[in-house]
């Protein structure tokens, strides 16, 4: 085999009837329609080695004065019964002569046959598909030759050899009347686009972190673009001052409504920078109850997402934390009393109840304990609305009250992210819960916004 590089490379090549002939000549170019018989007759008589493989031969002195061509992979056809134009016999012949000028060993150059039509490209795509799943994955660069064989066969050939050794497909063509090979950019082109249409699936699926990497690994995008994905991906991880660092870094790499998206994303997101201190501080001020309910907001947005990528247990996951967040900030900002934990204890919320005496016999008449659970604000809620008949809150509690008997309390405790590992489906939820979830969840934050 040559070594003219250090780095390896295969060649996967269709077998046509112009692949035989001496000085760039096919042999059998007034012949087309006899092409199987008269092949079989050559190779069986052995005196072919005086011919050149004239699509082939400039291809692989091309590959091997840059690397080592470790294999080469032929495609010839032999259809049932054999068609006039069957390949199969070039193909051994074809076989013989690089092994006879290249010095290949006989395992060096394995042949595939094509028993169905060639020209038909549904067959073609699914023969490449489990010809190519063979081909070991261990080379740097998989050359692909267009010279020969049908249109159906090379553009199959070309598309399953993208979709399983992408950017390491190269593809290279012989022209009619030049006697060298050349490059093309055809195979690149396509890979981008594969790519490209997976990158933009991911980002349909929030699944920001893998399109970044993608993005990054294939050079698809600008790297200001890679690091707004990051940073939409931080978003999702609820790192604000992560998500914040990077739209500072990136906003005047863009312009247009590119560039007022990342603004505006900017600006909303600012008020939750070092958002975990300002809440641990619960000084019940104005900046307090808005970092709150931006972070229920957010929330809301990540709930929204793992319901789209059908990622339903984390899904049931958020829904407890968004009740937990949503009861909470309604309590305080009622009563101005901080339900924040100090000392593994709640000091303030306790002794609230305790000099609330009706709230107190409410809970004790239920058994419920004196923390801030969903169980025991829930009461407190729905107390309240009784007392005041507050619309929005009636709806809050009413809605709160509906998830967590029906889909919290039902389905979370025996998923993964509780206690067991029974399967949750967008179908059980659904069954659970009357109305339209994402709806009602995303009304609660409308109103949690306005209070």
């Amino acid at each position: 085999m040559g070594e003219s590089g250090s780095m390896n490379a295969i060649l996967l090549a269709n077998i046509g009837n112009s692949d035989l002939g001496k000085n760039d000549k096919s042999i059998f170019e007034l012949r087309r329609n006899e092409i199987y018989e008269e092949s079989k007759k050559l190779f069986q008589s052995g005196e072919y080695l005086n011919l050149d493989a004239i699509l082939l031969e400039p291809a692989i002195k091309k590959i091997m004065s840059n690397y080592n061509l470790t294999k080469i992979h032929l495609f010839a056809t032999e259809q049932h019964p054999p068609h006039s134009q069957d390949t199969i016999y070039m193909a051994y012949i074809v076989k013989d002569i690089l092994k006879e000028k290249f010095s290949f060993e006989h395992e060096d150059i394995e042949i595939a046959k094509i028993t169905k039509n060639p020209a038909n490209f549904d067959i073609m795509i699914d023969f490449y598909e489990h010809e190519i799943e063979k081909i070991t994955n261990d080379t740097d660069l998989v050359y692909i030759s267009i010279s020969g064989g049908t249109p159906a066969q090379n553009m199959a050939l070309l598309l399953d050899s993208l979709l399983k050794f992408g950017s390491k497909v190269q593809v290279i063509y012989k022209p009619m009347g030049s006697k060298e090979a050349r490059e093309l950019e055809i195979g690149r082109k396509i890979n981008q686009i594969l790519l490209s249409r997976e990158l933009r699936a991911l980002e349909s699926k929030h699944l920001y972190g893998a399109a970044a990497d993608l993005a990054e690994k294939y050079d698809l995008l600008k790297p200001s673009e890679v690091k707004y994905l990051r940073a939409k991906n931080m978003r999702t991880l609820f790192d604000f001052n992560g998500t914040i660092n990077i739209l500072r870094d990136i906003k005047d790499s863009f312009s247009g409504e590119r560039r007022n998206e990342i603004i505006t994303l900017l600006k909303n997101l600012e008020s939750l920078e070092n958002a975990t201190e300002k809440i641990k501080a619960a000084k019940m001020d104005d900046e307090y109850f808005n970092v709150h309910k931006l972070l229920i907001r957010e929330l809301y947005y990540n709930i929204r997402i793992k319901w789209e990528q059908g990622d339903y247990a984390d899904f049931l996951g958020r829904l407890y934390r968004f009740e937990e967040a949503v009861l909470r900030l309604v309590f305080e900002k009622i009563f101005n009393v901080s339900a924040e934990k100090q000392d593994d204890t709640y000091p303030d919320f306790i002794k609230f109840i305790e000099k609330n005496e009706e709230i107190r016999k409410l809970l004790d008449s239920k058994g419920i304990r004196y923390e801030p659970t969903t169980r025991c604000l829930l009461k407190i809620i729905g107390y309240v609305v009784g007392k005041t008949k507050d619309r929005r809150l009636k709806k809050i509690h009413e809605i709160l009250s509906e998830i967590d008997s029906k889909v919290v309390q039902k389905l979370r405790h025996k998923t993964i992210i509780a206690h067991g590992f029974e399967g949750v489906s967008k179908e059980k939820i659904e069954s659970c819960y009357e109305g339209n979830i994402l709806v009602d969840l995303g009304e609660i934050t409308k109103i949690i916004q306005e209070i």
